[in-house]
């Protein structure tokens, strides 16, 4: 009974971080097209030291229109990786106006570093093609709206 309760455990330790955390705060991200219309996304805050190192690690799936957001209180070069990640990303780097100013393919579990290249306020991650998908470019403006 002991190793069936201690497979149990290690099988439910295993299912966590697999999903967006229920105890997370999210916004609603809306994007301006290549023709002005406007495409929202509802995203999870990284809103501490803890969860932006942590990021979407672990993840097993994420839903379409759904990603993560990463704010900083001061624009900065922001640097990310794929260590431990599992899913395919693309990720904006937006600066201070709200306009994109790079967007990024990200591979999974690739350690090589994507930059902002340039000062960033915010960094958001989706599923790989999403803004390509959507017709999100540099240059196009972003609103956040926090829930």
């Amino acid at each position: 009974m002991g190793i069936s309760r201690l497979l149990l455990a290690l099988l439910f330790l295993g299912t966590l971080n697999t999903s967006f955390a229920s105890d997370s705060k999210y916004w609603i991200i809306e994007f301006l097209d290549t023709k002005g219309a406007p495409v929202s996304a509802r995203v999870e805050v990284a809103d501490s030291d803890e969860k932006k190192r942590t990021g979407l690690m672990f993840r097993e799936y994420m839903p379409e229109n759904e990603g993560m957001i990463f704010p900083y209180d001061e624009e900065i070069v922001l640097n990310f990786w794929m260590k431990n990640t599992r899913l395919s990303l693309s990720i904006v780097f937006i600066d201070k106006h709200y306009r994109i100013i790079k967007i990024a393919e990200m591979v999974p579990f690739d350690l090589r570093i994507t930059s902002s290249g340039k000062k960033a306020m915010y960094a958001i991650e989706m599923n790989r093609d999403w803004f390509k998908k959507n017709k999100i470019k540099s240059g196009s403006i972003v609103k956040i709206q926090e829930e």
